[in-house]
């Protein structure tokens, strides 16, 4: 995630951590992965952010507001069905990346479902995706590539 994370700041994305737990929540999550801090995100949603949690897309059109951008320049990385969801419901795009306690839910909705973002030196399994490009690892250029061949897939 790091690693993603620096080519988003190098390339001039923003970037949004996009939950609806509370912030102590939210807090404890970033401190227990490494390389992780709060400080890299433009923007950081809690519960008290919004009435609805997910699967509500509240939290996502909350979140596009304050970072100003549309719902087909955005895409979510996610971990559970509800926050997929979400982000469907919202019209964003989202790969899924399962975590042990969710990889038995339903990702079909998810553009792409890896079982970790990968690197180039370090390819990941594709379980499955929508679109075929030759990589099997997440980085800016291949979320680059995703959004421009998912234009107009919630009109």
């Amino acid at each position: 995630m790091s690693r993603l994370i620096a080519e988003a700041h190098e390339d001039g994305g923003m970037l949004g951590f996009v939950s609806t737990t509370s912030r102590a929540n939210i807090e404890a999550i970033a401190a227990g992965v490494k390389g992780l801090s709060l400080e890299q995100f433009d923007v950081v949603t809690s519960a008290a952010d919004v009435t609805n949690s997910k699967p509500d897309p509240e939290v996502y059109t909350f979140a596009r507001h304050k970072l100003g951008i549309r719902p087909e320049n955005t895409a979510a990385i996610e971990d559970t069905t509800l926050s997929l969801q979400a982000a469907r419901a919202a019209k964003i795009i989202c790969i899924a990346t399962p975590g042990d306690y969710t990889r038995e839910q339903d990702f079909s909705e998810a553009q792409a479902v890896f079982e970790q973002l990968g690197t180039d030196n370090e390819p990941s399994n594709v379980i499955r995706t929508e679109f075929a490009f030759e990589q099997n690892y997440v980085d800016i250029d291949w979320l680059s590539k995703l959004l421009q061949k998912s234009q107009g897939i919630f009109a």
